[in-house]
């Protein structure tokens, strides 16, 4: 297995054109991932192993202390239960009255037959010492008798003693050689006051052996007993060697301090080891206190560091192992992609990213993108969708049109299941939104396709699509489902059409009208749907009805057997106009509508309002005002309907009468003048001397009549006609500018300043 892993890696890294940077990145993160935990989680279960050895070395060291205790606290009951027999015996005690002198060899003899027996019947005592402060005599049990002045060493702890009080105690004496000791203050049969002493000296050998015994930690452990006075009393082990140094540690001091009765500390001492201390403070006042090495504890836990240290590495070798085989897995996908990056971008371009084959592989896909962008603006720009195009071919195929658009067999299966009808929606007063302006017609068929299509995805009960017709209509060709009654269809197609008028107004602010076509069992015949719809909004230009019409609610039209144009209408509106008469020309405009709209015809409808334009461009014409050949008189064919043609005429036709009637006549030949005189230079001055008046008589009255100043419309007369050879020509604006009479440098800034852009920018707009 690890031999085949090596071979997969010797494969990989002798790869040529790219060295796996980010393979060796995987690996290595992944490596990490799995090292860093294993590590952490080795480290916490070490300490956690440290924490339980101190744990038991605490119990363990409170169970020794607690053996000290229990044997030392023998220790002393045994020697003061032998002070009391001894001070209780009439012997003794009748020994410190002032007798005979003769007697007291005989007397002597007599506590030295006591003291041995107390002696023999003592283990730990060494030696027993009976003393009389009176006479100064000192019965040793080892010696016997022996005078005060002849012991130096002894006499001195004596005096100490009798003048520390009489207080019965066990305590370390540090004179003759000390030694652990207990003693008990002895008076007269008649007094109270102290004569002498008797002291049990232990054996100091014996007892060290007899408290090593209890299991301790270890046999390095070492112990260190205070009394009540926190003065030593004894110590076991080597790090309690030293009585003066070893009281005085920071660590003993500190025990002492503490209001604790039991408990451990780690401190580090004199030499500056670290040392683990374990005390316990009996009701006596005596306190034991145990000493270990940190070192000692961590040198017995070292097993754990071999094992974890061991299942550390195991881990991390499972782990490495397990990386680096998902790895391999992980990077495959890689490497068959830079493969085929190298197909499709050679070996040059594979070779100049060698050193990173994640930005190999980016650069691959950026180009493909930049190539799927091209392929799609191109589909875009010469293609339209396929869908699109056959609902186009479908809508506007001719009726005697045989040969089949749509797959036989698929019309079939569609006709099985659903019916289909054409819902067209033309969107009005367009030209009243400040918005929009006069070249937006895309941008609102636009918006009306895709309204359309959204209300349409929220329907559960049809389906369809919606495509923009060569009119600019948005066309939906709907699905029903055949089998539902048609009651029910009707009132589903009508509450649709509600909706989206409603949503037309709220969400867009648009007034749009809808006509909807018949029903139809075969997709074949959508287009007889679709000429209908297209029918039924027709028809608004001569009925007076909502903005939604259904074909099937139309009543058939009957054509007018007599029917003669107004022309009497038309010349009374003509007359009312050029005398400023417009309420009464509004109501020969309405008279007019209606006398027009009998005929029932939309084509004599529409070529009829056509005439009223002509002769009202017509009587502008002769009045004087030839600009209204420059107005967008066009804009009638987008009004469909008899409310927009009545407001296009009487908020755009009717106010042109105001720019021309009652012009003076020296106006009209100098507009002339200017018209037929455009490629010159022309000054107000050598229009004032054309027609034989003063220059400032000409302003004023230029300005009275035509409601401008005469150089502003010289120049909008001279930037007409450069628009005009911008668009129709392919003349210079050197040349453009020669021929309405100006420089090249005044065209371009007169056309940022009215235009608000350069010819070249105008031009392109234009054609684009």
């Amino acid at each position: 297995m690890v031999k085949r892993l090596f071979q997969l890696l010797h494969r990989f890294a002798n790869r040529r054109h790219t060295p796996h940077k980010y393979l060796y990145r995987i690996l290595w993160f992944g490596s990490i991932s799995v090292s860093v935990p294993v590590i952490l989680a080795g480290i916490v279960f070490y300490q956690f192993m440290v924490k339980n050895a101190f744990d038991q070395v605490h119990k363990m060291s409170e169970y020794s202390l607690k053996l000290e205790e229990d044997r030392l606290e023998r220790i002393f009951q045994s020697s003061e239960l032998s002070l009391l027999q001894l001070s209780a015996d009439p012997l003794i005690s009748n020994s410190f009255l002032d007798g005979n002198a003769a007697d007291k060899p005989l007397i002597h003899l007599e506590i030295m037959k006591l003291i041995q027996s107390a002696q023999n019947t003592n283990d730990f005592a060494g030696n027993i010492i009976l003393y009389n402060n009176a006479s100064e005599d000192i019965l040793d049990y080892r010696h016997g008798f022996v005078p005060k002045k002849l012991e130096g060493t002894i006499s001195y702890m004596l005096d100490r003693l009798m003048q520390s009080g009489p207080k019965n105690r066990c305590l370390y004496i540090a004179e003759a050689n000390g030694f652990l000791g207990c003693v008990r203050y002895l008076s007269a049969a008649n007094s109270d006051q102290a004569r002498g002493l008797l002291i049990v000296q232990l054996d100091n050998e014996f007892i060290q052996k007899y408290l090593e015994e209890p299991s301790l930690y270890s046999t390095n452990q070492s112990v260190m007993i205070l009394d009540s006075s926190n003065r030593l009393l004894t110590h076991i082990g080597k790090y309690f060697a030293d009585e003066q140094t070893d009281s005085n540690e920071r660590a003993v001091q500190r025990i002492i301090s503490s209001s604790e009765t039991k408990g451990s500390l780690m401190m580090t001492d004199s030499t500056g080891e670290r040392f683990y201390y374990t005390y316990l403070k009996t009701e006596l006042g005596r306190t034991y206190i145990a000493k270990i090495a940190e070192s000692e504890i961590l040198h017995n836990i070292i097993w754990i560091r071999y094992f974890i240290s061991l299942s550390i590495l195991l881990f991390i070798s499972i782990g490495i192992l397990l990386t680096v085989v998902t790895g391999l897995k992980t990077y495959n996908p890689i490497r068959k992609l830079i493969d085929f990056g190298r197909t499709i971008s050679g070996k040059q371009a594979a070779q100049a990213h060698a050193q990173n084959e994640i930005s190999f592989i980016q650069d691959c896909w950026t180009r493909l993108n930049e190539e799927s962008r091209k392929n799609d603006a191109y589909i875009k720009k010469w293609e339209p969708t396929v869908r699109d195009s056959m609902l186009l071919q479908l809508l506007e195929r001719e009726a005697n049109r045989q040969d089949d658009l749509v797959d036989p067999n698929l019309a079939s299966s569609l006709a099985e299941r659903d019916s289909f009808v054409v819902m067209a929606i033309r969107s009005e007063h367009v030209y009243r939104e400040n918005r929009f302006h006069k070249g937006d017609g895309p941008i609102v068929s636009f918006i009306v396709k895709n309204m359309f299509n959204e209300i349409l995805m929220q329907q559960k009960q049809l389906n369809g699509y919606v495509v923009i017709d060569r009119n600019g209509l948005g066309v939906g060709v709907l699905s029903l489902n055949r089998t539902a009654p048609e009651e029910d269809v009707q009132s589903l197609l009508r509450s649709f059409a509600g909706q989206l008028r409603d949503a037309f107004q709220q969400y867009v602010r648009l007034e749009v009208g809808i006509g909807v076509g018949g029903i139809y069992g075969s997709f074949q015949d959508i287009y007889r749907s679709y000429r209908q719809a297209l029918e039924a909004l027709q028809s608004r230009i001569y009925k007076e009805h909502g903005p939604i019409l259904f074909f099937q609610d139309m009543e058939s039209p009957k054509k007018s057997a007599a029917f003669h144009y107004p022309m009497a209408i038309e010349e009374i509106l003509l007359e009312q106009l050029q005398n400023r008469k417009y309420d009464e020309a509004g109501k020969s405009l309405l008279e007019y509508m209606a006398a027009v709209k009998s005929s029932q015809s939309c084509r004599a409808i529409s070529n009829c309002y056509l005439l009223l334009l002509s002769s009202v461009t017509r009587t502008l014409y002769q009045a004087g005002f030839t600009d209204v050949l420059d107005e967008d008189l066009h804009a009638i064919h987008d009004r469909l309907t008899s409310a927009e043609i009545f407001d296009w005429f009487t908020k755009h036709i009717f106010p042109l009468f105001e720019r021309v009637t009652g012009t003076n006549q020296i106006i009209v030949n100098v507009r002339q003048y200017i018209h037929d005189h455009i490629h010159e230079d022309i000054s107000l001055a050598q229009c004032a001397e054309y027609m034989g008046i003063s220059a400032s008589h000409l302003s004023k009255l230029f300005k009275k009549e035509a409601g401008i100043n005469f150089l502003d419309y010289v120049l909008d007369q001279k930037l007409k006609n450069a628009q005009e050879l911008l668009l129709s020509t392919d003349l210079s604006l050197r040349k453009i500018a020669e021929t309405i009479g100006c420089s090249e440098r005044s065209l371009i800034r007169n056309f940022q300043k009215v235009i608000h852009m350069t010819p070249n920018q105008y031009r392109l707009n234009k054609q684009h």
